[in-house]
């Protein structure tokens, strides 16, 4: 078993380093947690650069983005269940952002959309990212107009609105310059017209988070 090794307190965060020298664990305010990924060599590991972040581990994604061949419709987010993402567990932020809506959102259920502002580098530089997140218990815990960091509880789990069992529908939104955010709800059918603003949040993380750091792992 990993032994702490020491301990930091950095802006808001209270982290934890242990003695395998992989891991580091902090606590923000918010009461939420982020776990960085591994490193080599010895010392403390590299943190999050605090960009961008995994919800969950990527083994608890439970329906994928793109088209669903058994009902020929589409798909515009990735699911989360199980494990931290089962009924009741945090919903954290991916990102540092502003919340712009927090309410019951139609077939989406409770839902928080997050703009996380213009991303800087990379293939969609310059482009404005904003997530919604859907399904759960109640309205989020916090206010529109509310700044979030990575990591921040923006809700729990659940399966309000079109939902057939608690899981996170998380959609990753990147909306080019003086454009805006576009969705048809859940699943449009039969795929995305081209102006389509979702993407795939596995490609993304590829590009902005390549050490795969998640929230929660």
């Amino acid at each position: 078993m990993a032994r702490v090794t020491h301990l930091e307190l950095i802006g808001n965060q209270f982290k934890l380093y242990y003695d395998d020298t992989r891991t580091a664990v902090a606590y923000p305010t918010q009461g939420s947690i982020w776990l960085a990924g591994p490193v080599s060599g010895d010392g403390p590991p590299d943190p999050v650069d605090g960009d961008y972040a995994f919800p969950y581990g990527t083994r608890w994604i439970s329906d994928n983005f793109g088209l669903r061949p058994d009902v020929g419709r589409w798909h515009e987010g990735t699911d989360f269940s199980g494990g931290p993402a089962s009924y009741g567990n945090a919903i954290p932020a991916i990102a540092p952002g502003t919340i712009e809506l927090n309410e019951y959102y139609g077939a989406f259920g409770n839902a928080v959309i997050i703009n996380h502002g213009v991303v800087s580098g990379g293939s969609y530089d310059g482009y404005t990212m904003k997530t919604l997140s859907a399904h759960m218990v109640t309205t989020g815990p916090l206010g529109v107009g509310t700044v979030v960091a990575l990591g921040t509880t923006i809700g729990a789990v659940n399966n309000t609105g079109s939902s057939f069992g608690s899981h996170l529908h998380l959609e990753t939104h990147l909306i080019p310059p003086g454009g805006s955010m576009t969705n048809d709800y859940l699943n449009p059918n039969p795929a995305p017209p081209s102006n389509r603003t979702a993407i795939d949040i596995i490609a993304f993380m590829a590009e902005y988070n390549a050490e795969g750091a998640t929230v929660y792992p």
